[in-house]
């Protein structure tokens, strides 16, 4: 009985934590600022330092797609030529 209660708090645990597209739009943003130019010459990069700040995160909600599991999401941004695909579960979201 005390296994199926722990399985279910975890499960009730990383359904609600499961992160939204607003958490997400707003990781993506930095993670790109900080990581997408790594090679400076691609036009991702380019794209991303001519970009206001305040620009910068709705444009790449346009460019990002979600697959919700439930108990987690995988979330795949395609910026000119540049792709990053992350898992979100827990409230956070890790590189894949």
């Amino acid at each position: 009985m005390k296994i199926a209660l722990t399985i279910a708090a975890i499960t009730a645990g990383l359904i609600l934590t499961n992160p939204n597209e607003v958490s997400y739009a707003n990781w993506i943003a930095l993670h790109m600022q900080t990581h997408a130019c790594q090679n400076q010459g691609s036009i991702a990069c380019q794209t991303i330092e001519h970009l206001p700040k305040d620009m910068l995160k709705p444009t790449l909600e346009q460019y990002s797609y979600r697959q919700n599991f439930v108990l987690f999401s995988i979330y795949t941004t395609q910026f000119f030529g540049l792709q990053e695909r992350s898992v979100g579960i827990g409230g956070h979201f890790f590189s894949v």
